[in-house]
């Protein structure tokens, strides 16, 4: 995405009453999974088996094939339980085509597990952006242009899909804006490789368009929350300047949720009490749209065998997030089970060996709908065999506590095991139809999900150490239909963790000669569950018309969506100061010299 100087031309000639200029830096994070990358490699008999910690089972297997000169069946990726990777384990590294090789030139298996200071040093940092910019708006404090100056560190070499791209095409945010500029430029240097990791661009671009929003409100003289409502997108489906197209929102709605749930009058009362008592304290909002899932398509297979047992095959791949459960759960509604009696089939190219992967809150919007629709058709099927053993209408076949049956008759019909049983007999098969109960399924999308949310923080600052307190955090986010409550909350909680922690505390640093000073968890800080405040959720709903589940992300709402909130509550809680800004991550040191600065200078 790279326009040229002439639209920065059109945009320094508005006529705003308003103008902010500045820079914010995004400073390079570290994906830090519970568990590093490894690989156990083994080749029998020309046929390399390869037990991979990966996001994306079947592209590995395709890219191996590619990088090694095989058939593509000579390969077989397999992935046991995994515990989490934010986006550092979509492609393959280095070390593990080593291992690979090392193998078939031994002849004998060969493991590597990725100690933590190599991952540190060697994984794909996140983040790692400068955007300069300039925003001019109206007296009313609505934007009239934009314009984004943006370089990103590239390190030493590409990574797969390391994520620029999706910045400048979220660079509006939640907001309607008429003139849009933005030029990228990424630079090689001697540090890791940039990345993707939980966001991977979409933090970025939320982070500078809501400080600028919140510039914008005090230049106005308008509370940050009015400014948002006046810029907000209002109609849908909506194509941004950056060229994605919304495909629904209600950005008010979710605004004015979060505000009434939060008290905010209220909190704004409170402030003004405990600046009166010589205390800090300031509120911040942050508003976020993102895009999620993805490649717009999605394979699955569902099989019904002869005694009753279901199995659904999904090319997705759950690495923490519940997917067993809530595909299980999908499936399991369309045969009237109980969810526990669905098979998960996942990451075993052998068995599944198509499919995207799990990245970019892709899974349930492309995997689930896939599941779904595969499911559909197979008890279609089981409802026009049972209409025939029964002389029914399969349209009055339903499914009900594991039978199949007549609707308006309980207690007609067959079990679930006796249909499934029937369909494998082709002499007890409906003219026309063969025997058998396994549709494989592909759900192809006219589009990518956004969803959004509106996040605020409450924060107090100690004057003598430049320490935070993170008080509160509220989160109304919109992920269209929530299938599984609690894993969606579990999401959320993860997200918010991770965003805190890069607004507060992680920042990966090297030395002037290029050395990693922060390469363990010693000098990389990292938020920890009793260093967090209570989360307050609440939601919205919007459902997408992208899929038939009506499904949007939830994976990385939080880590895009709270880091704004907390840097503008932390620069409203020091603007009696003159402070304007202040970048992530806000260290007690950099709030304590700020204070000091601004002291020194009201006093000459």
């Amino acid at each position: 995405f790279d326009r040229s100087d002439g639209d920065k031309a059109e945009i320094d000639a508005l006529d705003g009453a308003i103008v902010v200029e500045g820079t914010v830096d995004h400073p390079r994070v570290v994906p830090a999974p519970l568990e590093t990358r490894g690989c156990i490699a083994v080749w029998e008999d020309g046929r390399l088996v390869l037990s991979l910690g990966t996001q994306a089972p079947a592209l590995m297997a395709d890219e191996l094939a590619w990088a090694l000169d095989l058939d593509r069946k000579a390969v077989r990726v397999v992935v046991p339980d995994m515990g989490g990777a934010f986006g550092s384990k979509f492609d393959l590294a280095e070390e593990e085509l080593l291992a690979v090789e090392a193998a078939r030139r031994l002849g004998s298996p060969v493991r590597w597990v990725e100690g933590r200071r190599e991952h540190f040093q060697t994984i794909g940092h996140g983040r790692a952006q400068r955007h300069r910019y300039k925003a001019v708006a109206d007296r009313d404090g609505r934007l009239l242009g934009l314009w984004v100056d943006s370089l990103v560190d590239i390190g030493a070499r590409k990574r797969y899909l390391s994520g620029p791209p999706y910045t400048p095409r979220v660079g509006t945010g939640n907001y309607d804006i008429p003139l849009y500029a933005w030029r990228q430029r990424g630079v090689f240097t001697n540090r890791a490789p940039r990345g993707i990791y939980r966001g991977a661009g979409r933090p970025e671009a939320t982070l500078t368009i809501e400080l600028i929003m919140d510039r914008i409100a005090v230049a106005a003289g308008i509370d940050p929350a009015e400014v948002r409502r006046r810029n907000f997108v209002s109609e849908f489906p909506f194509e941004s300047p950056g060229g994605a197209v919304y495909d629904s929102g209600d950005y008010f709605g979710a605004l004015d949720k979060l505000l009434d749930v939060s008290g905010y009058a209220g909190l704004r009362r409170r402030q003004a009490e405990v600046r009166a008592e010589g205390g800090i304290m300031g509120i911040g909002l942050g508003a976020f749209v993102e895009s999620t899932a993805f490649e717009r398509s999605e394979k699955a297979v569902v099989c019904v065998d002869g005694d009753g047992a279901v199995e659904a095959r999904v090319g997705t791949l759950d690495h923490g997030q519940g997917h067993r459960t809530t595909f299980a759960q999908l499936v399991a509604t369309e045969f009237g089970l109980d969810p526990a009696r669905i098979e998960v089939v996942q990451g075993d190219t052998d068995r599944v060996g198509w499919g995207y992967g799990t990245s970019g809150s892709r899974s349930l919007a492309h995997g689930g709908s896939a599941a779904v629709g595969a499911a559909r058709e197979v008890a279609d099927k089981m409802r026009r065999v049972a209409a025939h053993l029964l002389e029914a209408d399969a349209v009055d076949i339903v499914f009900r506590g594991g039978r199949v049956e007549v609707g308006g008759a309980p207690g007609t019909g067959f079990s679930f095991e006796e249909v499934a049983a029937a369909a494998q007999d082709s002499a007890r098969m409906p003219e026309g139809e063969s025997p058998g109960l396994e549709i494989e399924y592909v759900h192809e999308s006219p589009g990518i999900t956004f969803p959004f949310g509106m996040h605020l923080a409450v924060v107090t600052i100690d004057r003598d150490l430049g320490t935070i307190d993170l008080e509160q955090v509220w989160a109304v986010d919109d992920i269209g239909v929530v299938v599984n409550p609690m894993i969606a909350i579990g999401q959320r909680h993860g997200g918010l963790a991770q965003g805190i922690g890069q607004a507060l505390a992680e920042q990966v640093v090297y030395d002037d000669a290029g050395n990693l000073l922060t390469s363990s968890f010693m000098d990389y800080l990292m938020p920890a569950a009793a260093g967090l405040p209570p989360f307050r959720l609440d939601s919205t709903v919007t459902p997408s018309p992208n899929n038939p589940l009506g499904v949007k992300g939830v994976g990385e709402a939080g880590t895009i969506g709270i880091p704004p909130a907390i840097v503008n509550a932390v620069l409203d809680a020091l603007r009696p100061f003159g402070v304007e800004h202040i970048d992530i991550p806000l260290l007690p040191e950099k709030v304590w010299r700020a204070i000091r600065t601004a002291e020194a200078s009201s006093s000459s």
